[in-house]
């Protein structure tokens, strides 16, 4: 099988992009290139991070969506806490990584599918165009998590995963985290984050069925929704202990996150009233979404009773 690797030539001077290797050729290039990279985190509070976002905001990069900015900024609220992290780093389904790389400096890997179809179609020149994401990435890689990677045994210190696996169809999620262990050093750290059934359990006890159906096929393209069990028992069978967990989203919160998508997420009747603009052309408001709304709206809740989870784990 070949895969396809991308390496960032400016960050690693001589070398160009390898395309389509086979996996020994890119298992030997790991081998031989694991230098070392300058601080991993861009962002050391929460508020530099919304300093990032009301900028951009105001910049016109982005609106406000707000199933997004709840998601998102608590995600990256986590990896601000669990910093520093040690090198080689790498992204599992990174896509084009526009909230991690707010936050984070360097990555040494991203891999992701890049599928040709579906929702989450995007391609592999895509992100080097995007200039590996503003240059935090060292290198990306065309392949499958779930089967095995181009990687050495122990290989990486640290492996992130943001809402990644309820992605990935559950009878593969045994091999993939088998092969995350396989190549995390002993001692590596897997933290992850994953959106769990209580957000359609929810949906599903509050709204009509066609409305269920839109989140479901349009505005929540989800495969495997699962408890927060499923993926604490996981996690022990895999080889991984447990650090810490942590729950986001409360039950109630749900409910303005499925309202925020409709009728489409990016065109949502949020969007269509003007919120976007309204707020950034009043100070005041500005100041009152990033500093007080979206902050109180993340807020650490009850882990069994929450839609999205947080895991850092350790490879036993």
């Amino acid at each position: 099988m070949k895969f396809d690797l991308r390496i960032n030539k400016g960050r690693i001077p001589g070398l160009g992009k390898l395309v389509y290797l086979n996996y020994e050729e890119i298992l030997d290039f790991f081998k031989t290139n694991t230098t070392s990279w300058d601080k991993s985190i861009k962002t050391n509070s929460k508020s530099q991070l919304l300093n990032i976002l009301e900028t951009n905001f105001l910049n016109k990069k982005r609106d406000i969506y707000f199933f997004d900015e709840i998601t998102k900024f608590s995600e990256m609220s986590y990896l601000i806490q669990k910093a520093p992290y040690k090198e080689p780093i790498i992204d599992l389904c990174c896509g084009y990584a526009y909230w991690i790389s707010k936050t984070l400096k360097s990555i040494d890997l991203g891999i992701d599918l890049f599928p040709k179809e579906g929702p989450y179609a995007r391609t592999i020149n895509g992100f080097v165009e995007n200039k590996f994401i503003d240059n935090v990435y060292k290198s990306v890689l065309k392949a499958n998590i779930t089967k095995q990677l181009p990687l050495p045994d122990n290989f990486a210190n640290t492996v992130f995963s943001i809402c990644a696996f309820e992605h990935i169809d559950k009878s593969k999620h045994t091999s993939a985290f088998k092969e995350i262990n396989r190549i995390l050093k002993p001692g590596g750290r897997f933290i992850f984050t994953v959106q769990t059934k209580l957000t359609l359990d929810k949906i599903t006890e509050v709204f009509s069925t066609k409305f269920v159906n839109f989140i479901h096929e349009s505005g929540f393209q989800n495969n495997e929704l699962m408890n927060s069990s499923y993926w604490v028992r996981l996690i022990d069978k895999s080889g991984f202990e447990i650090i810490q967990k942590e729950g986001h989203i409360a039950n109630d919160l749900i409910i303005l996150w499925a309202t925020s998508v409709y009728p489409i997420w990016y065109k949502s009747w949020i969007n269509k009233l003007g919120f976007s603009d309204l707020v950034r052309k009043n100070k005041n408001l500005t100041e009152i979404f990033f500093r007080q709304i979206l902050p109180s709206l993340c807020m650490e809740t009850d882990f069994n009773k929450s839609s999205l989870i947080m895991f850092e784990c350790k490879k036993k």
